[in-house]
């Protein structure tokens, strides 16, 4: 259950607890003006032994708002203790990068940070260019992994790039040739961002065509509670020469 069903499953619960304490407290505010009523129309000792036959108990009333207030610390607690272990586990992206191929993406996940999901969701990483003129989430360009079971321990990821992104990839790298025409090797610049996404168990990676669609699709974007889900990687390479046959070598 996520922070904001809990959240909101205590706030249904709150809200019964207080219309029964009102509920109650009406029953007494109307057994009290009988009481006064009998007052007036019999003796005193004949009224105090009315009040006392139908005094109505406050204990309910108190048990109600002690079971309230307990669950509402019960709840901030555990929502404190999950994002404390979070904390504790160290970052979900443990490491990213190429894993030594330049039109590849990979990464190491903190699976003992992500053990509560394991059961519904498997983990994968998607990485993208961190392009300051696209929005990430809607971007096509991107390249998802495939699902790996959620473990404890550190789970090491790598995937080559999507048609769609190794086609972006090799437009860049042209103008970069055409922009530098007596270099032998061209000094190309690479920004690209990385994120740990949860995947439904029975999904496939080839249904998520953007960062979006893994929200839409049942799935969890990890950097929206945890932020060391997600981060960028900028660095210079330099390209392959190009050979007499004009592809690189």
């Amino acid at each position: 259950m996520t922070d904001h069903q809990l959240l909101l499953a205590n706030l249904v619960v709150t809200i019964v607890g207080v219309l029964g304490a009102l509920y109650l407290q009406h029953v007494g505010n109307k057994i009290q003006i009988r009481q006064a009523i009998a007052f007036e129309a019999s003796s005193t000792v004949a009224a105090e032994s009315s009040a006392a036959q139908v005094r109505l108990p406050q204990w309910p009333v108190r048990a109600i708002a002690l079971l309230v207030l307990g669950m509402w610390f019960a709840v901030g607690y555990d929502i404190y203790d999950r994002h404390t272990a979070f904390q504790e586990q160290g970052p979900i992206l443990m490491a990213y990068g190429g894993g030594g191929i330049v039109t590849a993406c990979a990464g190491i996940i903190n699976g003992a940070a992500l053990t509560e999901y394991s059961q519904d969701y498997n983990a994968a990483i998607v990485c993208g260019f961190d392009d300051a003129s696209i929005d990430r989430f809607q971007d096509n360009n991107i390249t998802i992994s495939s699902s790996h079971t959620i473990l404890q321990g550190q789970m090491s990821v790598q995937t080559n790039f999507s048609q769609a992104m190794l086609a972006e990839y090799l437009k860049l790298r042209d103008r970069v040739r055409a922009s530098q025409p007596t270099e032998p090797q061209p000094t190309m610049a690479e920004a690209y961002w990385f994120e740990v996404v949860l995947l439904p168990k029975d999904s496939s990676p080839a249904n998520f065509k953007t960062l979006s669609d893994i929200e839409k699709l049942g799935g969890k974007i990890l950097s929206r509670q945890m932020p060391s889900a997600h981060d960028t990687l900028n660095q210079m390479i330099r390209l392959a020469p190009v050979a007499q046959n004009g592809k690189a070598s």
